[in-house]
C-alpha cells in the first residue's frame, strides 16, 4: 500500500498540471477573442493618477460582480484622462478570472447592430 501513494500523487499532479494548462489556454483564447490592446493592463496603468475614490471603485470593479448583476459601467472624463486604458486594464483582469470581454469602438458596436441593407454613415468617423 505504501507504494501506491506516490503513484496517486503523480496522477493528481498530472491532472492539476493539465487543468492549469487548460485554464491558461482558455485565458489566452479569450484574450485573443477580446481584441484588447495587449499593453493596456493594470500592471502598466499608473494607478497613482486616479483620484482616491476612483481607486476604491476600481478595487470593487475588479471582482466582476457588477457583471453578474448585469450593471452597466460608464466612465466620464476629459480626452486623454485614461478612461479607455482603465477599461482595457479592467477587462484584462476580468478575462484572467474566466470572464469574456470584447473591445470595440462605439461606431463599430452600433454598425454591428444595423442590418447590412440599411448602412449608416457616421459623421466624423473614418472607416
Amino acid at each position: 500500500m505504501g507504494k501506491m501513494a506516490p503513484k496517486l500523487d503523480l496522477e493528481v499532479w498530472k491532472q492539476r498540471k493539465s487543468d492549469r494548462l487548460d485554464r491558461s489556454n482558455q485565458i489566452a483564447k479569450r484574450l485573443k477573442e477580446s481584441s484588447l490592446p495587449h499593453e493596456k493592463t493594470i500592471a502598466n496603468f499608473d494607478q497613482k493618477r486616479l483620484p482616491v475614490k476612483v481607486g476604491h471603485q476600481l478595487k470593487v470593479l475588479l471582482d466582476g460582480s457588477f457583471l453578474d448583476r448585469k450593471e452597466n459601467l460608464l466612465l466620464f472624463g476629459n480626452p486623454g484622462a485614461g478612461k479607455s486604458y482603465l477599461l482595457c486594464a479592467l477587462a484584462h483582469e476580468l478575462i484572467a478570472q474566466g470572464r469574456r470581454m470584447k473591445y470595440t469602438s462605439c461606431a463599430m458596436l452600433v454598425q454591428d447592430r444595423i442590418p447590412p441593407s440599411k448602412p449608416i454613415l457616421f459623421e466624423g468617423c473614418s472607416s
